[in-house]
């Protein structure tokens, strides 16, 4: 049985690597070309810190679809679904 922690948890880093895919595929449309694996390492360095405590301060932490849509780090959720433990 999965724990409530380790829930959040893997939602924290599916929300995280989709916001890093998207920040790569935004900055290939802008470079016209794929940034490449060092632009996901550079992300990872100069955003990870900033992504966790905007996901801190949101209700996506807690939310049960925050693996699809966290990445949007939001405050306030229409779709927000309480995540429970099983």
């Amino acid at each position: 049985m999965e724990t409530l922690e380790n829930k959040r948890f893997k939602n924290f880093l599916d929300a995280e690597k989709k916001f890093i895919l998207e920040s790569k595929y935004y900055k290939g449309m802008e470079l016209n070309k794929d940034p490449g694996e060092e632009y996901i390492i550079e992300c990872v360095e100069k955003k990870a810190k900033t992504f966790r405590e905007m996901w801190d301060l949101s209700v996506c932490k807690d939310c049960n679809k925050s693996g699809e849509c966290g990445n949007n780090l939001r405050l306030d959720c229409g779709n927000f679904n309480v995540l429970i433990k099983d």
